[in-house]
């Protein structure tokens, strides 16, 4: 089936599913040939698009649910193109890597309660801006905050060339400073994100703004590292 399950850490009570490294193996040399080739038909792109959804259950973590994204949009596109674009080729190297360093999923006991992370972000027309952000116990007190301000010069490292607005990216910025702030209470938490933005999860602007600069590829990259790495369980960040 491709998974392995580890019943090592049981009498803490924890379970670890994750995928085998021949299915890793197979994975990788599979992402490599479609982005080296720089095509991908629509068969050979349903068949990927199923493998990768499958091995995506078996990382910890949500953040590879944007290169799924990605490989639908191409698949199901109209009218179909078979080169494979940036955004797809930035999205399969993003989740090989995923497949090589991404922690197991976890089940894990110590997932019972909830904090709430406020975070928001405000930008002016002269690209003056600022972020924040608000931790709540699971009864709604304040824990603590933080509050940041931003000068142009900080904002146009986040916006790609010609790009007017960069609130996508600042609002994501505020999401993944709490998460680097406060991995350590949030870790086997139920976190619940409140946000006034739908699409700063990976949406396609920050995407594109991964591709065209650096701060934005290393926004995402942070984003990557802290849904991983804080050990938030998988399933249980609301936005």
């Amino acid at each position: 089936m491709g998974v392995s399950i580890s019943l090592a850490e049981t009498i803490a009570g924890e379970i670890k599913v994750m995928n085998t490294e021949k299915r890793k193996k197979d994975l990788v040399e599979l992402i490599t040939s479609v982005v080296n080739l720089g095509t991908l038909q629509y068969k050979e792109g349903q068949v990927l698009n199923g493998k990768l959804t499958f091995a995506h259950g078996q990382i910890f973590g949500l953040a590879g649910k944007y290169v799924l994204q990605a490989v639908s949009d191409h698949v199901y596109a109209k009218p179909f193109k078979n080169a494979v674009s940036d955004e797809l080729r930035y999205a399969l190297q993003f989740f090989r890597d995923r497949l090589l360093t991404g922690l197991p999923r976890s089940i894990n006991m110590a997932t019972r309660h909830t904090r709430f992370v406020l975070t928001d972000a405000c930008l002016e027309a002269n690209l003056t801006g600022g972020i924040g952000g608000v931790l709540c116990s699971p009864k709604g007190q304040v824990e603590a905050w933080f509050q940041l301000k931003l000068e142009p010069n900080q904002v146009e490292h986040f916006m790609a060339q010609l790009q007017e607005n960069a609130i996508a990216e600042l609002e994501t910025l505020a999401t993944v400073v709490a998460m680097k702030l406060w991995a350590s209470v949030l870790c086997s938490q139920h976190v619940v994100f409140c946000l006034d933005n739908d699409a700063i999860w990976f949406d396609k602007r920050l995407l594109k703004s991964a591709i065209c600069n650096f701060a934005g590829a290393t926004c995402l990259h942070i984003v990557r590292g802290s849904d991983d790495t804080a050990l938030v369980f998988e399933g249980c960040l609301t936005f």
